[in-house]
Formats: structure tokens, sequence, C-alpha cells
């Protein structure tokens, strides 16, 4: 009898191995891990022209003026805004002796449409040296603004219409008739 209760404590024993045996192994047929993945997004600002031509009207002397509306998204709170403003050349050319200035003792007035000039700044561009811009044309002589700082009160990126006001003044009378043109450029650049 002793060799029984041996006999079926043993038998009982690999029994109990077996089964345990065989449930651990079916517990590793699956299994999961989990891993971290993160990216930097870049500051990136993009501009354009709104209005790529803008029609001064007529002019027999005077000073004349009209916003020119750029487009400036960026996934930044501040950006740094400049300016080229060039004089109106008769011909659409650049090298005509013919010209109207810009007025470059009158800021370029800045409108953008949710956001400010971060103090001390008003929304104005002075001029602070002479510029140029070049096109298939030639050359176009002109005024370089200061950078000034805009901040947007969209909470976190800055996109929105900016309207740049210049103005020229015609103070010949004599003149040449016909279609005087420029350019006005819009620099902008994100703040970190």
């Amino acid at each position: 009898m002793r060799h029984l209760s041996i006999a079926l404590a043993a038998a009982l024993l690999l029994t109990v191995f077996v089964c345990s045996s065989q449930a651990s192994t079916t517990s590793d047929q699956g299994a999961n891990a989990t891993s971290h993945v993160w990216l930097t997004v870049n500051p990136t600002i993009g501009v354009q022209a709104v209005t790529g031509s803008v029609n001064l009207g007529t002019l027999k002397t005077g000073e004349i003026y009209a916003p020119v509306t750029f487009r400036i998204d960026a996934n930044t709170q501040f950006v740094n805004l400049s300016a080229i403003v060039t004089n109106l050349y008769k011909g659409d050319d650049g090298s005509s002796p013919y010209s109207i200035p810009v007025v470059v003792t009158k800021d370029v007035a800045v409108s953008p449409g949710n956001g400010h000039a971060t103090n001390p700044h008003a929304d104005v561009l002075a001029y602070v040296t002479h510029g140029q811009v070049s096109t298939p044309n030639g050359s176009f002589m002109g005024h370089t603004t200061e950078v000034v700082t805009f901040e947007s009160s969209e909470n976190g990126h800055y996109s929105m219409d900016v309207d740049l006001t210049p103005t020229w003044n015609n103070a010949d009378a004599e003149l040449p008739r016909g279609e005087y043109s420029g350019f006005v450029t819009l620099f902008s650049s994100i703040v970190l």
C-alpha cells in the first residue's frame, strides 16, 4: 500500500508539473511592446502677394498711396517685417530717367489683420536706407525699411493678410505722360 501511495503521489506530481508547463507555454504564444515616438515641428513662414498688381489710378501732381496686400502664414506668434518700396518708373523700365519718387519722410503704414507691432513701435515701417528690386526689366531703385517685430493675437501662430501702404509724390508738373510703375516687396521672418 505504501508503494501505491508513493506511486500515486509521484503520478500526481508529474501531472501537476506537465499541466503547469503547458500553461506557461500557452501564455508565451502572444506578446506586445510599446515604443514612444516623437518629432519636432520646425518653425516655418510663408508670404505671398494677395494683390499682385495694384492700380494706383491717375495722378498729375501730388501724393498718391494705396494698400498692397500680402498674406503671411507662420507657426510662430511673432514675425519680423520689413519692406523695399521702389520709385515708380515710366514704361516699367527701372533705367528710365523719368520717375515718381517714394516719400521717405512718410513711414510705410502696416495694417495686420489680427496683430500689432511690439512695443515701442507703432504699426509702421520707417525707411532707413536705399534699396532695389531686380526684375527681368532691370533694377528698380527705391528705399528699404527698418525691421519691426509684429505679434499676432491668434494664439500661437501668425496667419493673416497684412496691408502695406507706401506713399509716392510727383512734384513735377511737366513729367511726361504715360504709365509709371514700381514694386513693393515684403520681407518676413520668424522670431524664435
